[in-house]
Protein backbone atom coordinates (compact mmCIF):
# COMPACT_ATOMS: atom_id res chain seq x y z
CA UNK A 1 0.00 0.00 0.00
CA UNK A 2 2.96 2.35 0.63
CA UNK A 3 4.17 1.49 -2.89
CA UNK A 4 0.75 2.45 -4.27
CA UNK A 5 0.88 5.77 -2.38
CA UNK A 6 4.39 6.44 -3.80
CA UNK A 7 3.18 5.62 -7.34
CA UNK A 8 0.20 7.98 -7.22
CA UNK A 9 2.27 10.75 -5.62
CA UNK A 10 4.90 10.62 -8.43
CA UNK A 11 2.44 11.58 -11.20
CA UNK A 12 2.64 15.11 -12.53
CA UNK A 13 -0.10 17.69 -12.08
CA UNK A 14 -1.18 17.28 -15.69
CA UNK A 15 -1.48 13.48 -15.37
CA UNK A 16 -3.23 13.50 -11.95
CA UNK A 17 -6.82 12.32 -12.60
CA UNK A 18 -9.81 11.15 -10.59
CA UNK A 19 -8.50 7.58 -10.92
CA UNK A 20 -5.21 8.58 -9.26
CA UNK A 21 -7.13 10.41 -6.52
CA UNK A 22 -9.34 7.35 -5.94
CA UNK A 23 -6.33 4.98 -5.89
CA UNK A 24 -4.50 7.24 -3.43
CA UNK A 25 -7.56 7.37 -1.12
CA UNK A 26 -8.05 3.59 -1.28
CA UNK A 27 -4.35 2.95 -0.51
CA UNK A 28 -4.49 5.30 2.51
CA UNK A 29 -7.65 3.55 3.78
CA UNK A 30 -6.09 0.08 3.33
CA UNK A 31 -2.91 1.21 5.12
CA UNK A 32 -5.03 2.50 8.03
CA UNK A 33 -6.87 -0.83 8.26
CA UNK A 34 -3.60 -2.80 8.32
CA UNK A 35 -2.22 -0.51 11.03
CA UNK A 36 -5.39 -1.06 13.09
CA UNK A 37 -5.02 -4.84 12.70
CA UNK A 38 -1.38 -4.57 13.74
CA UNK A 39 -2.39 -2.50 16.79
CA UNK A 40 -4.99 -5.12 17.78
CA UNK A 41 -2.47 -7.97 17.47
CA UNK A 42 0.05 -5.98 19.49
CA UNK A 43 -2.58 -5.35 22.14
CA UNK A 44 -3.28 -9.09 22.42
CA UNK A 45 0.43 -9.74 22.74
CA UNK A 46 0.78 -7.06 25.43
CA UNK A 47 -1.63 -8.97 27.65
CA UNK A 48 0.80 -11.90 27.76
CA UNK A 49 4.10 -9.95 27.99
CA UNK A 50 5.96 -8.11 30.72
CA UNK A 51 5.75 -4.41 31.49
CA UNK A 52 9.00 -3.57 29.64
CA UNK A 53 7.90 -5.27 26.41
CA UNK A 54 4.46 -3.70 26.72
CA UNK A 55 6.00 -0.21 27.08
CA UNK A 56 8.11 -0.79 23.94
CA UNK A 57 5.10 -1.91 21.91
CA UNK A 58 3.01 1.03 23.12
CA UNK A 59 5.79 3.46 22.19
CA UNK A 60 6.19 1.86 18.75
CA UNK A 61 2.45 1.98 18.12
CA UNK A 62 2.34 5.65 19.16
CA UNK A 63 5.16 6.52 16.77
CA UNK A 64 3.52 4.52 13.98
CA UNK A 65 0.17 6.26 14.58
CA UNK A 66 1.90 9.67 14.47
CA UNK A 67 3.60 8.75 11.20
CA UNK A 68 0.27 7.64 9.76
CA UNK A 69 -1.26 11.02 10.70
CA UNK A 70 1.69 12.89 9.16
CA UNK A 71 1.36 10.79 5.97
CA UNK A 72 -2.37 11.58 5.73
CA UNK A 73 -1.64 15.33 6.11
CA UNK A 74 1.10 15.13 3.47
CA UNK A 75 -1.29 13.38 1.05
CA UNK A 76 -3.88 16.11 1.69
CA UNK A 77 -1.29 18.82 0.96
CA UNK A 78 -0.30 16.94 -2.21
CA UNK A 79 -3.91 16.81 -3.42
CA UNK A 80 -4.39 20.48 -2.50
CA UNK A 81 -1.27 21.40 -4.52
CA UNK A 82 -2.58 19.38 -7.50
CA UNK A 83 -5.97 21.09 -7.32
CA UNK A 84 -4.31 24.54 -7.01
CA UNK A 85 -1.68 23.71 -9.70
CA UNK A 86 1.04 24.66 -7.19
CA UNK A 87 4.16 22.87 -8.45
CA UNK A 88 6.28 23.81 -5.45
CA UNK A 89 3.71 22.47 -2.99
CA UNK A 90 3.32 19.27 -5.05
CA UNK A 91 7.10 18.70 -5.10
CA UNK A 92 7.46 19.38 -1.37
CA UNK A 93 4.51 17.11 -0.55
CA UNK A 94 5.87 14.33 -2.79
CA UNK A 95 9.24 14.41 -1.02
CA UNK A 96 7.55 14.46 2.38
CA UNK A 97 5.41 11.45 1.38
CA UNK A 98 8.56 9.56 0.27
CA UNK A 99 10.29 10.26 3.61
CA UNK A 100 7.25 9.31 5.68
CA UNK A 101 6.77 6.10 3.67
CA UNK A 102 10.41 5.13 4.31
CA UNK A 103 10.05 5.87 8.04
CA UNK A 104 6.84 3.80 8.19
CA UNK A 105 8.64 0.89 6.47
CA UNK A 106 11.45 1.13 9.02
CA UNK A 107 9.08 1.21 12.02
CA UNK A 108 7.01 -1.67 10.66
CA UNK A 109 10.21 -3.71 10.22
CA UNK A 110 11.26 -2.87 13.79
CA UNK A 111 7.80 -3.79 15.13
CA UNK A 112 7.86 -7.12 13.27
CA UNK A 113 11.34 -7.88 14.64
CA UNK A 114 10.24 -6.96 18.16
CA UNK A 115 7.14 -9.12 17.84
CA UNK A 116 9.27 -12.10 16.70
CA UNK A 117 11.58 -11.67 19.71
CA UNK A 118 8.62 -11.41 22.07
CA UNK A 119 7.01 -14.50 20.52
CA UNK A 120 10.24 -16.47 21.15
CA UNK A 121 10.27 -15.27 24.76
CA UNK A 122 6.61 -16.22 25.15
CA UNK A 123 7.35 -19.75 23.90
CA UNK A 124 10.08 -20.11 26.54
CA UNK A 125 7.77 -18.77 29.28
CA UNK A 126 4.95 -21.11 28.27
CA UNK A 127 7.30 -24.11 28.27
CA UNK A 128 8.43 -23.26 31.83
CA UNK A 129 4.84 -22.84 32.96
CA UNK A 130 3.88 -26.21 31.44
CA UNK A 131 6.66 -28.01 33.41
CA UNK A 132 5.58 -26.28 36.64
CA UNK A 133 1.98 -27.28 35.97
CA UNK A 134 2.99 -30.95 35.61
CA UNK A 135 4.78 -30.83 38.99
CA UNK A 136 1.75 -29.22 40.64
CA UNK A 137 -0.54 -31.88 39.14
CA UNK A 138 1.53 -34.72 40.64
CA UNK A 139 1.51 -33.08 44.07
CA UNK A 140 -2.25 -32.46 43.94
CA UNK A 141 -2.86 -36.12 42.98
CA UNK A 142 -0.94 -37.23 46.10
CA UNK A 143 -3.02 -34.86 48.26
CA UNK A 144 -6.27 -36.22 46.79
CA UNK A 145 -5.34 -39.83 47.67
CA UNK A 146 -4.38 -38.82 51.22
CA UNK A 147 -7.58 -36.82 51.67
CA UNK A 148 -9.66 -39.77 50.43
CA UNK A 149 -8.27 -42.06 53.12
CA UNK A 150 -8.93 -39.49 55.84
CA UNK A 151 -12.42 -38.83 54.54
CA UNK A 152 -13.41 -42.50 54.63
CA UNK A 153 -12.53 -42.68 58.34
CA UNK A 154 -14.31 -39.41 59.09
CA UNK A 155 -17.48 -40.43 57.22
CA UNK A 156 -17.75 -43.65 59.23
CA UNK A 157 -17.47 -41.75 62.50
CA UNK A 158 -19.83 -38.97 61.33
CA UNK A 159 -22.56 -41.55 60.55
CA UNK A 160 -22.36 -43.64 63.75
CA UNK A 161 -21.97 -40.77 66.22
CA UNK A 162 -25.15 -38.86 65.17
CA UNK A 163 -27.18 -42.09 65.18
CA UNK A 164 -26.09 -42.78 68.78
CA UNK A 165 -26.97 -39.18 69.73
CA UNK A 166 -30.46 -39.35 68.13
CA UNK A 167 -31.16 -42.70 69.86
CA UNK A 168 -30.12 -41.31 73.27
CA UNK A 169 -32.32 -38.19 72.84
CA UNK A 170 -35.39 -40.25 71.85
CA UNK A 171 -34.82 -42.50 74.88
CA UNK A 172 -34.79 -39.44 77.18
CA UNK A 173 -38.06 -38.15 75.67
CA UNK A 174 -39.80 -41.56 75.97
CA UNK A 175 -38.59 -42.48 79.51
CA UNK A 176 -39.40 -39.13 81.16
CA UNK A 177 -42.76 -37.53 81.97
CA UNK A 178 -43.49 -36.89 78.33
CA UNK A 179 -41.58 -33.57 78.09
CA UNK A 180 -42.39 -32.49 74.55
CA UNK A 181 -40.10 -29.46 74.74
CA UNK A 182 -37.01 -31.64 74.31
CA UNK A 183 -35.59 -31.77 70.74
CA UNK A 184 -33.22 -34.04 68.86
CA UNK A 185 -29.92 -32.24 68.22
CA UNK A 186 -27.17 -33.44 65.86
CA UNK A 187 -24.20 -31.90 64.08
CA UNK A 188 -24.38 -34.40 61.20
CA UNK A 189 -25.49 -33.53 57.72
CA UNK A 190 -27.30 -35.23 54.87
CA UNK A 191 -29.95 -37.88 55.58
CA UNK A 192 -29.19 -37.98 59.37
CA UNK A 193 -29.80 -34.25 59.69
CA UNK A 194 -32.98 -34.66 57.64
CA UNK A 195 -34.14 -37.55 59.94
CA UNK A 196 -33.50 -35.40 63.04
CA UNK A 197 -35.45 -32.57 61.42
CA UNK A 198 -38.47 -34.82 60.76
CA UNK A 199 -38.39 -36.06 64.41
CA UNK A 200 -38.30 -32.46 65.68
CA UNK A 201 -41.16 -31.59 63.31
CA UNK A 202 -43.21 -34.49 64.72
CA UNK A 203 -42.52 -33.26 68.28
CA UNK A 204 -43.47 -29.69 67.28
CA UNK A 205 -46.82 -30.82 65.86
CA UNK A 206 -47.54 -33.07 68.87
CA UNK A 207 -46.79 -30.21 71.24
CA UNK A 208 -49.01 -27.93 69.13
CA UNK A 209 -51.92 -30.40 69.28
CA UNK A 210 -51.65 -30.66 73.06
CA UNK A 211 -51.50 -26.88 73.38
CA UNK A 212 -54.54 -26.53 71.08
CA UNK A 213 -56.58 -29.00 73.15
CA UNK A 214 -55.66 -27.17 76.36
CA UNK A 215 -56.57 -23.84 74.81
CA UNK A 216 -59.87 -25.25 73.51
CA UNK A 217 -60.80 -26.32 77.06
CA UNK A 218 -60.18 -22.79 78.30
CA UNK A 219 -62.25 -21.37 75.41
CA UNK A 220 -65.17 -23.73 76.19
CA UNK A 221 -65.18 -22.50 79.81
CA UNK A 222 -65.21 -18.87 78.71
CA UNK A 223 -67.96 -19.53 76.14
CA UNK A 224 -70.16 -21.18 78.79
CA UNK A 225 -69.78 -18.13 81.00
CA UNK A 226 -70.56 -15.77 78.10
CA UNK A 227 -73.69 -17.80 77.20
CA UNK A 228 -75.03 -17.22 80.71
CA UNK A 229 -74.40 -13.52 80.38
CA UNK A 230 -76.07 -13.41 76.94
CA UNK A 231 -79.14 -15.17 78.38
CA UNK A 232 -79.54 -12.43 80.98
CA UNK A 233 -79.13 -9.77 78.29
CA UNK A 234 -81.73 -11.55 76.14
CA UNK A 235 -84.29 -11.39 78.93
CA UNK A 236 -83.68 -7.67 79.33
CA UNK A 237 -83.99 -7.20 75.56
CA UNK A 238 -87.34 -9.07 75.49
CA UNK A 239 -88.70 -6.69 78.13
CA UNK A 240 -87.56 -3.72 76.06
CA UNK A 241 -89.15 -5.17 72.91
CA UNK A 242 -92.51 -5.48 74.66
CA UNK A 243 -92.30 -1.84 75.66
CA UNK A 244 -91.41 -0.82 72.11
CA UNK A 245 -94.34 -2.81 70.68
CA UNK A 246 -96.74 -0.82 72.89
CA UNK A 247 -95.17 2.43 71.69
CA UNK A 248 -95.31 1.21 68.07
CA UNK A 249 -99.04 0.51 68.42
CA UNK A 250 -99.62 4.09 69.51
CA UNK A 251 -97.51 5.30 66.59
CA UNK A 252 -99.57 3.24 64.11
CA UNK A 253 -102.71 5.14 65.10
CA UNK A 254 -100.97 8.43 64.36
CA UNK A 255 -99.66 7.03 61.04
CA UNK A 256 -103.21 6.01 60.06
CA UNK A 257 -104.44 9.57 60.59
CA UNK A 258 -101.56 10.94 58.51
CA UNK A 259 -102.28 8.48 55.69
CA UNK A 260 -105.92 9.61 55.58
CA UNK A 261 -104.76 13.23 55.33
CA UNK A 262 -102.39 12.29 52.50
CA UNK A 263 -105.26 10.53 50.68
CA UNK A 264 -107.31 13.74 50.81
CA UNK A 265 -104.37 15.67 49.37
CA UNK A 266 -103.97 13.10 46.58
CA UNK A 267 -107.65 13.40 45.63
CA UNK A 268 -107.33 17.18 45.52
CA UNK A 269 -104.21 16.85 43.37
CA UNK A 270 -106.07 14.52 40.98
CA UNK A 271 -108.81 17.10 40.51
CA UNK A 272 -106.17 19.78 39.87
CA UNK A 273 -104.55 17.51 37.30
CA UNK A 274 -107.85 17.01 35.47
CA UNK A 275 -108.40 20.78 35.46
CA UNK A 276 -104.88 21.27 34.04
CA UNK A 277 -105.63 18.72 31.30
CA UNK A 278 -108.81 20.61 30.31
CA UNK A 279 -106.98 23.94 30.28
CA UNK A 280 -104.17 22.47 28.18
CA UNK A 281 -106.66 21.20 25.60
CA UNK A 282 -108.28 24.65 25.43
CA UNK A 283 -104.85 26.28 25.04
CA UNK A 284 -104.05 23.77 22.30
CA UNK A 285 -107.19 24.72 20.37
CA UNK A 286 -106.44 28.41 20.71
CA UNK A 287 -102.86 27.89 19.66
CA UNK A 288 -104.06 26.08 16.53
CA UNK A 289 -106.43 28.96 15.78
CA UNK A 290 -103.62 31.45 16.37
CA UNK A 291 -101.37 29.50 14.03
CA UNK A 292 -104.01 29.61 11.29
CA UNK A 293 -104.45 33.37 11.83
CA UNK A 294 -100.71 33.92 11.63
CA UNK A 295 -100.54 31.97 8.35
CA UNK A 296 -103.39 34.08 6.94
CA UNK A 297 -101.60 37.26 8.08
CA UNK A 298 -98.39 36.15 6.39
CA UNK A 299 -100.25 35.43 3.16
CA UNK A 300 -101.95 38.85 3.29
CA UNK A 301 -98.64 40.64 3.87
CA UNK A 302 -97.08 38.74 1.00
CA UNK A 303 -99.93 39.90 -1.24
CA UNK A 304 -99.37 43.49 -0.02
CA UNK A 305 -95.69 43.13 -0.80
CA UNK A 306 -96.52 41.87 -4.30
CA UNK A 307 -98.90 44.82 -4.85
CA UNK A 308 -96.19 47.23 -3.64
CA UNK A 309 -93.79 45.81 -6.22
CA UNK A 310 -96.41 46.34 -8.96
CA UNK A 311 -97.06 49.93 -7.85
CA UNK A 312 -93.31 50.52 -7.75
CA UNK A 313 -93.10 49.32 -11.36
CA UNK A 314 -95.93 51.70 -12.39
CA UNK A 315 -94.24 54.62 -10.62
CA UNK A 316 -91.01 53.78 -12.42
CA UNK A 317 -92.92 53.91 -15.73
CA UNK A 318 -94.46 57.29 -14.79
CA UNK A 319 -91.01 58.63 -13.88
CA UNK A 320 -89.70 57.54 -17.26
CA UNK A 321 -92.66 59.21 -19.04
CA UNK A 322 -92.07 62.45 -17.07
CA UNK A 323 -88.41 62.41 -18.09
CA UNK A 324 -89.36 61.96 -21.76
CA UNK A 325 -91.97 64.75 -21.48
CA UNK A 326 -89.40 67.08 -19.93
CA UNK A 327 -87.02 66.28 -22.78
CA UNK A 328 -89.74 66.97 -25.38
CA UNK A 329 -90.58 70.29 -23.65
CA UNK A 330 -86.96 71.34 -23.84
CA UNK A 331 -86.83 70.46 -27.56
CA UNK A 332 -90.09 72.38 -28.14
CA UNK A 333 -88.67 75.47 -26.39
CA UNK A 334 -85.61 75.28 -28.60
CA UNK A 335 -87.74 75.08 -31.74
CA UNK A 336 -89.95 77.99 -30.53
CA UNK A 337 -86.85 80.10 -30.02
CA UNK A 338 -85.81 79.34 -33.57
CA UNK A 339 -89.28 80.38 -34.86
CA UNK A 340 -88.90 83.82 -33.24
CA UNK A 341 -92.08 85.91 -32.82
CA UNK A 342 -94.29 83.22 -34.32
CA UNK A 343 -93.18 80.60 -31.84
CA UNK A 344 -93.56 82.68 -28.65
CA UNK A 345 -96.94 81.14 -27.69
CA UNK A 346 -95.62 77.67 -28.34
CA UNK A 347 -92.62 78.42 -26.10
CA UNK A 348 -94.96 79.38 -23.21
CA UNK A 349 -96.83 76.10 -23.60
CA UNK A 350 -93.55 74.14 -23.74
CA UNK A 351 -92.37 75.84 -20.51
CA UNK A 352 -95.58 74.88 -18.71
CA UNK A 353 -95.28 71.31 -19.98
CA UNK A 354 -91.68 71.18 -18.69
CA UNK A 355 -92.74 72.44 -15.25
CA UNK A 356 -95.54 69.88 -15.16
CA UNK A 357 -93.09 67.07 -16.08
CA UNK A 358 -90.63 68.23 -13.40
CA UNK A 359 -93.38 68.26 -10.78
CA UNK A 360 -94.50 64.78 -11.87
CA UNK A 361 -90.91 63.53 -11.49
CA UNK A 362 -90.66 64.92 -7.93
CA UNK A 363 -94.00 63.43 -6.92
CA UNK A 364 -93.07 60.04 -8.34
CA UNK A 365 -89.81 60.19 -6.34
CA UNK A 366 -91.77 60.84 -3.12
CA UNK A 367 -94.21 58.04 -3.97
CA UNK A 368 -91.29 55.69 -4.61
CA UNK A 369 -89.83 56.55 -1.17
CA UNK A 370 -93.16 55.87 0.55
CA UNK A 371 -93.54 52.59 -1.35
CA UNK A 372 -90.01 51.49 -0.37
CA UNK A 373 -90.71 52.36 3.27
CA UNK A 374 -94.01 50.44 3.14
CA UNK A 375 -92.29 47.48 1.49
CA UNK A 376 -89.62 47.45 4.24
CA UNK A 377 -92.25 47.53 6.97
CA UNK A 378 -94.27 44.82 5.22
CA UNK A 379 -91.14 42.61 5.05
CA UNK A 380 -90.51 43.22 8.75
CA UNK A 381 -94.13 42.32 9.49
CA UNK A 382 -93.81 39.15 7.41
CA UNK A 383 -90.67 38.14 9.35
CA UNK A 384 -92.39 38.82 12.68
CA UNK A 385 -95.43 36.84 11.58
CA UNK A 386 -93.21 33.94 10.48
CA UNK A 387 -91.37 34.04 13.81
CA UNK A 388 -94.69 33.98 15.66
CA UNK A 389 -95.81 31.08 13.48
CA UNK A 390 -92.64 29.10 14.31
CA UNK A 391 -93.15 29.81 18.01
CA UNK A 392 -96.75 28.61 17.83
CA UNK A 393 -95.60 25.48 15.98
CA UNK A 394 -93.11 24.79 18.77
CA UNK A 395 -95.84 25.31 21.38
CA UNK A 396 -98.18 22.99 19.46
CA UNK A 397 -95.43 20.33 19.25
CA UNK A 398 -94.80 20.59 23.01
CA UNK A 399 -98.51 20.23 23.92
CA UNK A 400 -98.57 16.41 23.44
CA UNK A 401 -95.58 16.08 25.78
CA UNK A 402 -97.31 18.19 28.43
CA UNK A 403 -100.53 16.22 28.06
CA UNK A 404 -98.55 12.96 28.34
CA UNK A 405 -96.90 14.28 31.51
CA UNK A 406 -100.28 15.22 32.97
CA UNK A 407 -101.69 11.78 32.07
CA UNK A 408 -98.68 10.09 33.69
CA UNK A 409 -99.19 12.19 36.81
CA UNK A 410 -102.85 11.12 36.94
CA UNK A 411 -101.80 7.45 36.63
CA UNK A 412 -99.26 7.86 39.44
CA UNK A 413 -101.85 9.49 41.68
CA UNK A 414 -104.28 6.66 40.93
CA UNK A 415 -101.60 4.10 41.85
CA UNK A 416 -100.88 5.93 45.11
CA UNK A 417 -104.59 5.94 45.96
Amino acid sequence: HLATIRFHSRVTMGDFTAAHHKGLSEAMAALSREMDISRTASGDMRKSMGMAAEAGIVKGQGTLGQLRGDLAQAVQRFEAGVRASNAALVTTSRKEIEKLAERIDEYQAKLRAGQEVQEAKMIEVLAGREAAARDKTSFLLFLVVLFGLAASVGVTYSILAPIRGISARLKDIASGDGDLTLRVRTSAGGELKELAGYMNLFLDRTEGIVSTVSGASDVIGRVTEEVGQHTAHTNLAATGINRLMVEQSLGLDESTRQVESIDDLIQHQGESTQQAARLSRIAMDRALQGGASVNETVEAMLMIEESSRKVEALVSTITEIASQTNLLAINAAIEATKAGEHGRGFAVVAEEVRKLAERSRKLTGEVTGHINESSTRVKAGVNLAKTAGHSLEGIIKDFPKEQAGIAEARVRLAEIQ
